[in-house]
């Protein structure tokens, strides 16, 4: 029973292909795994950011004029130029 286990665990075991092939394939996968995570984290911070100015303007206003109406006037108009980033940019990088 020991005997075709050791000879299972002593196969020889294919080496890998060394050469500029590996290397340029390794390059090209990581360059785009690299560029996808940077277009949607920029994507997804331009969501956040674009809702936080709204808000924060809207606050603002309604610091100014005593009347909450300007903070949710600047919360939704930040959703919405928020969206229409991630639209442009969606469109633009075809995520």
């Amino acid at each position: 029973m020991i005997i075709p286990f050791v000879r299972f665990c002593t196969r020889p075991v294919k080496p890998v292909p060394q050469g500029s092939k590996l290397k340029e394939d390794t390059k090209k996968f990581l360059k785009e795994l690299f560029s996808g995570g940077y277009q949607a984290s920029a994507i997804g911070f331009a969501l956040v950011f674009a809702i936080l100015i709204g808000g924060g303007i809207g606050y603002w206003l309604s610091q100014v004029f005593d009347n909450m109406v300007f903070f949710y006037l600047g919360l939704i108009i930040g959703i919405i130029a928020g969206f229409r980033n991630l639209y442009i940019m969606g469109k633009r990088t075809k995520l």
